[in-house]
């Protein structure tokens, strides 16, 4: 997916990775087990790391798969988006959560697009074109969320541009789902279409949330509910 921009680099293309068998993340050497997503895979060499990880894995993809001592079989499963109405002119969100050569960030908003509000923690300075400075305490309108890079694209005052996720708060707590979905483990829950949930945690990773649904509370995930306004 991604090209090597003419610097050298090449960025891994990874895609969120639940773990049944326990595996040694490439990064910092411990181990990624879970089946909540609990990290990520590349998939053109293989590279394992956790959620926490993946913004600091260097862009040095050998685009070749290598073999490591056997652990056992990894299951992993891919999520669905549903987001596709932000458009990023010339520019790509790599591995790293860096943006590959970008000129300019062009986001396309119709009166049909569903937005977000949250309040940003800390100050973030932007270091690129493509992404927007905040302050601690402003107020900000999300137009994507949070798809497993770490980042969110934002706007406020009439700017728009990316944002640290980990650096903003949702306002709402309560979302409806748009879809069924059934826990595949203990740490989840199971939803059906119409359930409104409190949420009680963004941070998850890997575009899943935690929230409460009739008393149980687990994981589900994030592009299966839609914020109540």
């Amino acid at each position: 997916m991604y090209k090597d921009s003419g610097f050298g680099i090449q960025p891994h293309d990874f895609k969120s990775a639940a773990f049944a068998i326990p595996t040694t993340c490439d990064l910092c050497q411990n181990t990624i087990w879970g089946i909540a997503k609990q990290g990520f895979t590349c998939k053109d060499c293989g590279y394992n790391c956790h959620a926490k990880c993946e913004m600091k894995v260097p862009p040095n993809c050998t685009k070749k798969k290598y073999i490591r001592p056997a652990h056992g079989s990894r299951g992993t499963i891919y999520k669905p988006s549903k987001y596709n109405s932000v458009s990023r002119s010339s520019s790509s969100v790599a591995s790293t959560g860096k943006v590959d050569k970008v000129s300019r960030v062009e986001v396309e908003v119709d009166e049909n697009l569903e937005t977000w509000t949250a309040n940003v923690l800390y100050d973030h300075v932007a270091d690129s074109t493509s992404e927007l400075s905040v302050s601690s305490g402003d107020i900000i309108t999300v137009l994507e969320p949070d798809d497993g890079s770490g980042w969110v694209m934002a706007s406020t005052d009439g700017k728009s541009g990316l944002v640290p996720a980990a650096y903003i708060k949702y306002i709402s707590d309560d979302f409806q789902a748009l879809y069924d979905y059934d826990a595949q483990s203990r740490e989840e829950i199971s939803i059906k279409e119409g359930d409104i949930i409190e949420v009680t945690n963004r941070d998850i990773g890997s575009g899943w949330w935690e929230g409460i649904l009739n008393g149980k509370r687990g994981q589900f995930p994030a592009n299966y509910v839609t914020s109540l306004k």
